[in-house]
């Protein structure tokens, strides 16, 4: 099992930003009305912080959600804060363009760096997180769908991306 010390700091900031961004992403994908959105954003956070208790025997998983704000403060905190600047600075599918795409490079990471059980664990927490955000909220206009079809397109994109 891998922690923090096997990873340079981009590297691991990566590694701590790929979940979390990817129920963000799917949040954003599509419209779920206001109500809908903070449900979306209950059960991200929820679904994150679950790693633990889900993966009680991943290090890398646990060290990743007891990470501590280092001396230059946190960056993945400020990634947060400017996150629907960001969506709309870049555009939706820039966006999520790069999510898919830090999902490939973590991938790669943990091929590199982390053992098979370790590197599928992490996957599928990512996978958990953005499958429960995308089943949360019924979409903007339909009456039952909620699963969109711009969501599934998302999840489908991260899966193959990391390659589960």
């Amino acid at each position: 099992m891998s922690t923090e010390k096997d990873y340079a700091k981009e590297e691991w900031l990566l590694l701590y930003r790929v979940p979390g961004m990817v129920g963000a992403a799917v949040l954003a994908a599509d419209e779920s009305g206001m109500w809908g959105t903070t449900k979306e954003a209950f059960v991200l956070s929820k679904e994150w912080a679950k790693g633990i208790t889900g993966y009680p025997d991943n290090t890398l998983i646990k060290d990743l959600l007891t990470q501590k704000e280092d001396p230059e403060g946190d960056p993945i905190k400020d990634a947060f804060k400017n996150f629907k600047e960001d969506v709309q600075r870049k555009g939706i599918d820039q966006f999520m363009a790069e999510i898919v795409e830090d999902c490939g490079k973590a991938a790669n990471l943990l091929d590199e760096k982390s053992d098979e059980q370790e590197t599928a664990q992490y996957k599928a927490w990512i996978m958990t997180i953005g499958r429960k955000v995308a089943e949360t909220a019924k979409e903007k206009g339909s009456a039952s769908e909620k699963v969109s079809p711009k969501e599934e397109t998302l999840l489908q994109k991260v899966a193959q991306a990391l390659r589960v």
